[in-house]
C-alpha cells in the first residue's frame, strides 16, 4: 500500500502542469493571442484564449462567472469575455489512440465511450471542430487530413488490436499528430486556431534509454502552439508508464487526466469538452502602434486564491499574413481603407465590420438624418467593454422602469444591420425593449430566432447598458455570448438573427 501510495504521489508531482504562482492545484494558461486594426480608427482589437484548470481537470470556475483580470504591458485594461463555443474559434483536434496488445479487452468499450463523450458533444458545435483520428501500436494507421466528426466515428470504429507488437510507436503517432494539427488551414476566415492533440494510451513501451524522446515530442508540441491532453488508462492496472504520458502534458503545456477504472471515462471525458468548449475568449483594445511586443498578463480570482497564467507576448497587429496600412482595418482577413467622409461620423460607423452594402443603404434611407449631423466632430475611440456576466432577468415581460436621467443630447440610436429594416436608425430611450412579442419598441417579429421578451436597454446617466431577458439563443455583443454589456459606439449586438449597431454621438 505504501509503495502504491509514493507511486500515484511521484505521477501527480509529474503531470500537473501549471505556473508556479499557480500553487500546486490549478493551470491557468494563456492559449494563444492575436491582434488585428481595430475598425475603431487607431486602436487594434487584441485577443486572447486562455484555459484555467484544477489539477484533476475540472474548468475553473466550474460554475458561475469567472473573475478575471487582463493586463496589457502591466496596466489593467477593460476587456469583453466569452467562451470558445460561441466565439469565432475553431479547433483542430487530432485522436490519437492505443490498439496495443494490452488493450485488446478495453478498446471496444474505450471506443464506446469516446464516440459517445467525445465525438458526439463536439458534433454540437458544428463545422468549427476538425478532427482526425490515429491508432498505434507497433505502426501507426489511421487518417492523414482532418474532417468531419461523421469521418472520424469511421476511422475509430476501423481501428483494430495489434497483436505482434515489438515495438511502440507511442512517439512517432504523437509527432505526427502534433505536425498534422499544426498545419491545418481554417476552415472558415479570421478565426483563432486550436490545434489539440488527445491521446488515449497507457503510456507503456518506452525503454528508459528512448524517455528523451517523449520529452522532445512534448516540447515540439509546445513550440508550434499544440497543447497535448492525455487521458490516461492502463488495462493492467499499471501506473509508472502513465509517467510517459504526464510528460507529454506537462512540457506541451496540456492537461493530464487519471482514468482508474473504464467507469471513469465520462466524468473525464465531460470534463475535457468542458474545457475545450467554455476556454474563455477575452478581446480587448488598445493603441494600434502600441500592442506588438507588449506582454499580456490574466489572472483570474478562484475562491479567494489568485491564480495566474505565464505572460504571453502579442503580436504585431496583422490581417491573415498582411500587415494593413496604416487608414484601414481588417474584415476577414482583409484589409480595408477606411473611408473619408468629412462630417460623416454616421457613415464610418455604419461601414464598420464589412457591412459596406448595408451601409450604403443606412445612407439612402437615413440620408436627412445624417446630414443634419454634417460637420459633428468624430466620438473619440472608446474601451471596449466588460460583460458582467450577472444572470439577467428571467423570461417574460419587460420590467417597468424606475425614472432616470435624460439622455445625452444628440440621441443615441440602434442602427438595425440585417433583416427587413435594415438601415432604419431607431432613437435610443431608458428602458428601450428589442423582441417578438407586440409593443417592444425595436420589433423582431420577422426573427424566428429571437425571442418573445429579448433584451432590454437602459441608461443610468452616464452609460448605456443591454441585458438580455432569458432569451433562448442568446444575445452576442462583438461576437461573445453576453447577459449584460455596456454600449460603446461602433459595437455589434446580434439578437437571433437580428444584427444592430449601436451609435452615440
Amino acid at each position: 500500500m505504501a509503495t502504491r501510495s509514493l507511486v500515484v504521489c511521484a505521477l501527480v508531482a509529474a503531470v500537473a502542469a501549471r505556473p508556479a504562482v499557480a500553487g500546486e492545484r490549478d493551470h491557468v494558461l494563456i492559449d494563444k493571442v492575436d491582434a488585428r486594426p481595430s475598425p475603431i480608427n487607431g486602436l487594434a482589437r487584441v485577443r486572447a484564449l486562455v484555459s484555467a484548470t484544477e489539477l484533476q481537470g475540472a474548468r475553473i470556475p466550474q460554475e458561475g462567472k469567472p473573475e478575471l483580470t487582463l493586463k496589457l504591458g502591466g496596466a489593467k485594461v477593460p476587456f469583453a469575455w466569452g467562451v470558445a463555443a460561441q466565439a469565432e474559434v475553431e479547433l483542430d483536434i487530432v485522436l490519437v489512440v492505443a490498439t496495443t496488445d494490452a488493450f485488446a479487452g478495453s478498446l471496444d468499450g474505450i471506443r464506446d465511450a469516446l464516440g459517445a463523450g467525445l465525438l458526439t458533444p463536439l458534433e454540437k458545435l458544428g463545422p468549427r471542430v476538425q478532427i482526425a483520428v490515429i491508432g498505434y501500436g507497433n505502426t501507426t494507421v489511421g487518417q492523414k487530413r482532418l474532417g468531419t466528426i461523421a469521418n472520424a466515428r469511421a476511422a475509430l470504429a476501423k481501428l483494430e488490436i495489434d497483436d505482434v507488437t515489438t515495438e511502440v510507436a507511442l512517439v512517432k503517432a504523437v509527432s505526427d499528430a502534433v505536425a498534422l494539427a499544426s498545419r491545418q488551414k481554417p476552415k472558415q476566415v479570421g478565426v483563432m486556431q486550436r490545434p489539440i492533440v488527445i491521446v488515449v494510451s497507457d503510456g507503456d513501451g518506452i525503454p528508459v534509454e528512448e524517455r528523451h524522446e517523449i520529452t522532445a515530442a512534448g516540447e515540439a508540441a509546445a513550440k508550434k502552439g499544440v497543447r497535448i491532453h492525455a487521458l490516461a488508462y492502463s488495462p493492467t492496472k499499471a501506473r509508472r508508464s502513465l509517467l510517459t504520458l504526464g510528460e507529454l502534458a506537462k512540457q506541451s503545456s496540456g492537461t493530464f487526466r487519471w482514468i482508474q477504472e473504464i467507469e471513469g471515462w465520462p466524468n473525464a471525458l465531460g470534463q475535457l469538452v468542458d474545457q475545450l468548449a467554455n476556454q474563455y475568449v477575452l478581446t480587448a483594445l488598445a493603441p494600434l502602434e502600441e500592442v506588438a511586443g507588449k506582454k499580456l498578463a490574466v489572472s483570474i480570482n478562484f475562491a479567494g486564491d489568485p491564480l495566474a497564467a505565464p505572460d504571453a507576448k502579442v503580436p504585431p497587429p496583422k490581417c491573415g499574413k498582411e500587415v494593413c496600412e496604416a487608414d484601414a482595418y481588417c474584415v476577414r482577413d482583409v484589409c480595408v481603407v477606411r473611408a473619408r467622409a468629412p462630417g460623416r461620423g454616421v457613415f464610418l460607423w455604419i461601414m464598420l465590420g464589412g457591412g459596406g452594402l448595408l451601409g450604403l443603404v443606412a445612407i439612402g434611407l437615413g440620408g436627412r438624418a445624417i446630414a443634419r449631423r454634417r460637420g459633428a466632430p468624430r466620438p473619440a475611440p472608446m474601451p471596449m467593454p466588460m460583460p458582467t456576466g450577472a444572470v439577467g432577468p428571467a423570461p417574460g415581460p419587460a420590467p417597468a422602469m424606475a425614472p432616470s436621467p435624460a439622455a445625452p443630447p444628440g440621441g443615441p440610436v440602434l442602427i438595425v444591420m440585417s433583416g427587413p429594416e435594415a438601415g432604419r436608425q431607431v432613437p435610443l430611450h431608458h428602458g428601450f425593449t428589442l423582441g417578438k412579442a407586440p409593443g417592444h419598441h425595436l420589433s423582431l417579429a420577422h426573427d424566428g430566432t429571437a425571442s418573445s421578451n429579448h433584451a432590454q436597454i437602459t441608461f443610468d446617466g452616464q452609460a448605456w447598458t443591454l441585458t438580455d431577458l432569458g432569451s433562448t439563443n442568446g444575445t452576442f455583443a462583438n461576437g461573445n455570448r453576453v447577459t449584460t454589456v455596456r454600449l460603446f459606439p461602433g459595437m455589434t449586438v446580434r439578437l437571433g438573427s437580428t444584427d444592430v449597431r449601436f451609435w452615440q454621438p
